[in-house]
């Protein structure tokens, strides 16, 4: 019966996946895949190296590695990146690759406000021909590339708050008459910085994503940091829950999440549940607390 659950919950998330918008549990901590504008906030050159494996134990789970970095022109505060994500779930393998440059302008002596613009690729294969389906929409292997463009804006005060809403992959396919299963993704990020004291601040942060004809969905999440070491909860919509733990040491940030699902309907309790791993490295000037 439990193997019966695991396939029907396995075959339904497969039939959706390319729908779905991407999610990351350490999301806090690096932002600018979601908002590529969030670059601008620190002026200092940083690449970021994250690897999600889901539903641990389970044959086929999805699993998801991102590679992003952008390099700050304090001269004309801006700054330019790079975002690469690959994610692979079963018979199907997701490519992600974009460009970006961001801009900011000062509103006022505390608060600024950023917009960035980007573009690139992505590639969608999928193998159904190795599947062993009577459902036809499983019988013929699909290859799609497309061309992508996305956008963000941002308004924020440096070490204080952070709000904005962005379309980081728009596919170009999209607007014409052709097929395609890789669907546009909206997301909106809040997140703000409260002083503790005694070298002890507060983050709590939200991520909605949205994508047409899918229910959107939130990940509230609270950090608390002391001095440079975090700690920290969030709760997903989808009926999630995560404990996440960071530390920053020399300008290296590293960074650790365990998430598990809630109720007997949610694959996340009949695995070992999903972990995540994440490096971020800082150049520049040092690097002594987490930031914004």
């Amino acid at each position: 019966m439990r193997i019966l659950l695991i396939s029907s919950l396995l075959l339904l998330a497969l039939n959706s996946t390319a729908q779905q918008a991407f999610t990351y549990t350490q999301y806090t901590n690096n932002i600018s895949p979601y908002n590529s504008a969030y670059s601008t906030i620190n002026q200092n050159a940083r690449v970021n190296l994250s690897g999600r494996l889901q539903w641990v134990g389970i044959e086929g789970a999805p699993t998801s590695y991102m590679l992003n970095g952008s390099l700050p022109f304090e001269n004309i505060n801006a700054s330019a990146g790079l975002i690469l994500r690959q994610d692979k779930f079963a018979v199907e393998n997701q490519l992600n690759m974009s460009l970006f440059f961001a801009k900011s302008v000062q509103l006022n002596q505390d608060n600024f406000f950023s917009v960035s613009i980007n573009g690139g690729f992505q590639s969608y294969k999928a193998n159904y021909s190795q599947l062993d389906a009577a459902d036809p929409q499983f019988r013929d292997d699909i290859n799609e590339l497309s061309g992508t463009a996305g956008a963000a804006i941002l308004f924020y005060s440096p070490d204080k708050y952070y709000a904005g809403v962005s379309v980081p992959s728009l596919n170009l396919s999209s607007f014409s008459q052709e097929s395609t299963r890789i669907k546009n993704a909206f997301y909106f990020v809040g997140g703000f910085m409260q002083n503790l004291g005694d070298s002890v601040m507060l983050k709590p942060s939200v991520l909605v994503s949205y994508v047409k004809n899918i229910p959107a969905t939130a990940d509230i999440s609270t950090t608390v940091y002391f001095k440079n070491i975090g700690i920290g909860a969030s709760y997903r919509t989808t009926n999630d829950i995560a404990a996440t733990f960071s530390f920053l040491v020399n300008n290296l940030r590293a960074g650790y999440s365990y998430q598990t699902g809630l109720g007997s309907k949610n694959i996340g309790t009949l695995s070992n549940g999903t972990h995540e791993l994440s490096l971020g490295l800082y150049f520049g000037k040092r690097i002594s607390k987490f930031q914004l």
